[in-house]
């Protein structure tokens, strides 16, 4: 299978990066209800902006930001499962995920007016937000991205279920909690296949570390929410460190 990367003309990734085929299930996410007060910066204005600005005596639909995309080959199954998640958790680890000062600064300006030291209402604000600004959209019919964090959150506005974990993710672990990836496997008609994934944000306080599943793609979805037939056909749990690490947990 061939996978188009997107990646930056330097070390670092940027860009999208095509997944293994998971697709969101249900319907696209509404607005759900905002922060108790907007966050400074306003993603879709901004983007508008910046697009303005770059496109200016541009000829129309060139892509004048961001790098090329590259097509890499990577094994189907189980495999290509882990590998793409190796691909995301590196999106996140680098430096335009929760390194990137855009992107940790959004997140410093979302839970700003938080009390201190109140974790759990970060990991709600950080949902709200996602739900909120970043629009859930289908990948070109077929292929599947996922875009970095930056991209994600201060270019497009606009991910699938993947696109949606990494970000999530990249903001809470620029705020210095922990995160992962859950994978699923929730299609009834492929319930041997991993059909979604969602972010998992890890709030730790005296020395234990609470999972919060963070799905901001579903409509139905809550805070520590998962899909109902998740728990029939099975779910993984895999920790955002350099090795990706995989974690049994039951929820």
């Amino acid at each position: 299978m061939l996978l188009p990367i997107r990646l930056d003309t330097s070390i670092a990734p940027d860009g999208r990066v095509m997944n293994f085929g998971m697709a969101a299930m249900g319907q696209p996410s509404v607005e759900a209800p905002g922060l108790p007060q907007e966050p400074r910066i306003a993603p879709a204005i901004e983007r508008k902006r910046r697009a303005r600005a770059i496109h200016k005596g541009k000829r129309p639909y060139e892509m004048v930001w961001g790098p090329p995309v590259k097509y890499v080959e990577i094994p189907s199954g189980e495999a290509g499962t882990v590998e793409t998640l190796k691909i995301m958790k590196d999106l996140v680890l680098g430096s335009w995920g929760h390194r990137n000062p855009e992107v940790a600064m959004l997140a410093q300006q979302i839970v700003s007016d938080l009390p201190s030291k109140d974790y759990k209402a970060e990991a709600q604000a950080l949902f709200d937000f996602m739900r909120e600004h970043v629009r859930y959209r289908l990948d070109p019919a077929g292929l599947e991205y996922v875009s970095t964090p930056w991209h994600t959150l201060l270019v497009s506005g606009n991910e699938d279920c993947d696109g949606h974990a990494v970000a999530i993710a990249a903001l809470a672990m620029s705020l210095g909690h922990r995160a992962a990836f859950r994978t699923v496997k929730g299609d009834p008609n492929r319930p041997e296949q991993w059909s979604h994934v969602y972010g998992v944000i890890g709030i730790t306080q005296n020395g234990q570390t609470e999972w919060l599943t963070a799905d901001s793609t579903q409509k139905e979805a809550f805070l520590g929410w998962d899909p109902p037939e998740a728990k029939l056909f099975g779910m993984k749990t895999w920790v955002i460190t350099p090795g990706l690490e995989e974690i049994e947990w039951d929820s």
